[in-house]
């Protein structure tokens, strides 16, 4: 499911949100682009829609994301949150460091697990 005319941020950028729904109660979310402020409300959209209560796990692929600012790690850190309350894992895969450093200097790195790949991240959910 694509995000039909995506809002763009500062520099023009799109964000893009596919979902793919891989198992009974597994997601896999790709972003690509930017999520600034005036993007992460769809990415945080996309996060809630997908965790559901029967939700087990949801991997976010942030892999194609070229900048993540405070507003996108405020929506991970949210639908993190939700998943716990929900007995849902929040699984990022991510290997940029437009991503990765985002997540260091604000401490958040080691509140998540972070996969090189979608397919380790599937491979601990069962699937």
């Amino acid at each position: 499911m694509q995000t039909p005319n995506p809002p763009t941020g500062p520099t023009g950028q799109q964000i893009g949100v596919v979902v793919d729904r891989v198992a009974d109660g597994v997601v896999t979310l790709h972003v690509t682009g930017e999520i600034d402020l005036l993007t992460a409300n769809v990415l945080g959209e996309r996060l809630r829609e997908n965790l559901e209560p029967a939700s087990r796990a949801l991997v976010l692929n942030l892999t194609e994301v070229t900048f993540l600012g405070s507003a996108g790690l405020a929506e991970i850190v949210s639908a993190s949150q939700t998943g716990a309350d929900r007995g849902a894992k929040l699984l990022l895969v991510a290997t940029n460091r437009a991503v990765l450093r985002p997540l260091e200097v604000t401490g958040l790195l080691s509140l998540f697990t972070v996969y090189d790949t979608v397919d380790a991240a599937l491979a601990d959910t069962g699937e």
